[in-house]
C-alpha cells in the first residue's frame, strides 16, 4: 500500500516542489536577508544549515579563519563575516 501511495503522491509532491522553487526565495537569519536563486539548494530545506547557523552564532571568530566549500546560497559565510566584526 506504501509503494502505491508513493507512486500516486510523488508525482504531485514533485510538480508542487518544482513550482514553488522555479523563482528566487528569500531566507533570513540573524538579521541577513538572502535571495536565493532556483537553481542553489535551499538552506531552510536541510536542519544541518540552522545547527551550523546557530553554532557560529554563538561562536567568537574575531582573529580566526573562515572557509566554507560549497558554500550555495552563502548565509554559513555571511554569518561569519558578519561574527567577524
Amino acid at each position: 500500500m506504501r509503494t502505491f501511495l508513493k507512486k500516486i503522491t510523488h508525482p504531485f509532491l514533485k510538480l508542487g516542489l518544482n513550482a514553488y522553487y522555479s523563482k528566487p526565495r528569500n531566507y533570513t537569519y540573524d538579521g541577513i536577508q538572502i535571495k536565493i536563486h532556483p537553481d542553489v539548494f535551499p538552506p531552510q530545506l536541510t536542519l544541518s544549515t540552522k545547527i551550523l547557523l546557530d553554532f557560529i552564532k554563538e561562536s567568537e571568530l574575531k582573529n580566526k579563519t573562515f572557509l566554507e566549500l560549497g558554500c550555495g546560497s552563502g548565509i554559513i559565510s555571511l554569518l561569519a563575516a558578519k561574527k567577524k566584526q
